[in-house]
C-alpha cells in the first residue's frame, strides 16, 4: 500500500468530457484536456487543448499554455491525492447522480485524472499511479464520497473549468486564459459524423480514426459518382456523333 509520504507526482492529466450532448437540438459536444507539470524548482505549468462538435462543425484547438489564478487549490489537490493513494488502489471512481434536466446546464458526463511519476509519461490511464474516474448519470449513483469528490472540485480550480455551459459561453478561467487577446487558434475539420474524440489530440483517438475513415470513404464514394456520370456522358457524346442525319 502506498503511504502518503510516498506518493509524488510529476504530471498530472485532466480530462472533461460531454457526449451525446444536444441542448435546443443541436449538437454540443466537448472534450478538453488540460496537463499540469510540476518540475522541480520550477513553477507549475498548465497546458490546454479542445475538441467541440458544435451543431455539426468540428472544431480542434490545439496545445496553448495558459495561466489559470487556482490560489492555494493545488497544494490541497496534492494532499487529496496523496489520501486517495493510499487507499491501495490504482483507480478511484464515482458514479455522481445528475439530475439536471437542461441540456444547457448539465454536468460534465466524464471526468478523468491521470497521475503520472514523470513529465514524459504518456497522457493516458497507461502506467497512471493513479487514476481519478468521475461520471454523471441520470439514473445511478455510487456511494457518496466526499474525498474523490473534493479532488474534482480541485480539479476544475487547478484547470480554471466550470460547468459545461460557462466553458461552452467562454465564461469559465480556462476558456478566458486560453482564448486570449488574439482568439482561439482553432482549426475547423469536415466531418459529417456529430461526435468528440475520447482522447487528445484527435488523430491519436480511435474515434477520430473512425470519423477519417468515414469521411474518406465518403469522398472515395462521391469521386466514384462524378466519375461514373462522366462516364456515361462521355458514352450518350460517342453515341450522339454516330447517329445519322435527317
Amino acid at each position: 500500500m502506498t503511504t502518503p509520504d510516498e506518493f509524488t507526482f510529476r504530471k498530472a492529466v485532466f480530462y472533461f468530457r460531454t457526449f451525446d450532448r444536444w441542448p435546443g437540438g443541436n449538437a454540443d459536444m466537448i472534450t478538453i484536456k488540460v496537463v499540469l507539470r510540476l518540475a522541480p524548482g520550477a513553477a507549475p505549468e498548465l497546458a490546454a487543448q479542445f475538441y467541440r462538435c458544435f451543431d455539426g462543425r468540428h472544431l480542434w484547438y490545439p496545445t496553448r499554455r495558459v495561466e489559470v489564478d487556482a490560489g492555494d487549490a493545488l497544494a490541497e489537490f496534492v494532499a487529496v491525492t496523496r489520501s486517495l493513494a493510499a487507499r491501495g488502489s490504482s483507480i478511484v471512481a464515482a458514479h455522481v447522480l445528475d439530475p439536471a434536466e437542461d441540456e444547457w446546464d448539465c454536468d460534465w458526463a466524464d471526468s478523468e485524472v491521470y497521475l503520472h511519476a514523470t513529465d514524459d509519461a504518456p497522457e493516458t490511464a497507461d502506467g497512471a499511479l493513479l487514476q481519478l474516474v468521475r461520471r454523471a448519470s441520470k439514473a445511478v449513483a455510487s456511494p457518496p464520497d466526499a474525498e474523490l469528490e473534493r479532488a474534482f472540485e480541485l480539479a476544475r480550480q487547478l484547470t480554471g473549468v466550470g460547468r459545461v455551459f460557462q466553458f461552452g459561453n467562454t465564461e469559465d478561467a480556462l476558456s478566458a486564459a486560453y482564448w486570449g487577446p488574439d482568439g482561439p487558434p482553432e482549426q475547423e475539420l469536415e466531418y459529417a459524423a456529430e461526435a468528440v474524440p475520447w482522447y487528445l489530440p484527435p488523430e491519436t483517438d480511435a474515434v477520430f480514426l473512425e470519423l477519417q475513415a468515414a469521411r474518406a470513404q465518403a469522398e472515395s464514394q462521391a469521386a466514384a459518382r462524378v466519375a461514373e456520370a462522366r462516364a456515361r456522358r462521355r458514352c450518350w457524346c460517342t453515341a450522339s456523333t454516330r447517329c445519322p442525319s435527317f
